[in-house]
């Protein structure tokens, strides 16, 4: 198999209950390439791309990001029907 292609063919469990939430977590998350990250009671709009090896988010963000615990990433844009992530920085 393509190492590109490992995050993007990794076949999500059949008999999990969230299947179709993470699916469509997945189709979102792929669909932008931007969002908005809540630091503490800050918002900053960021840009990343997805490690197709690992299927970890990639931004450049500012060093209180990392400092922090987790974040809440709206994506592509705070709103009712956004995706919300909660992220830790790694």
């Amino acid at each position: 198999m393509n190492e590109e292609n490992v995050a993007a063919k990794s076949p999500l469990d059949p008999r999990d209950p969230d299947r179709a939430a993470l699916e469509h977590a997945v189709e979102v998350m792929t669909a932008h390439a931007e969002g908005l990250l809540e630091i503490d009671e800050q918002s900053l709009t960021i840009k990343y791309v997805i490690d197709p090896l690992t299927g970890r988010l990639v931004a450049s963000v500012p060093v209180a990001v990392l400092l922090s615990g987790q974040h809440l990433l709206w994506v592509p844009e705070e709103s009712l029907d956004a995706l919300q992530l909660l992220l830790s920085a790694d």
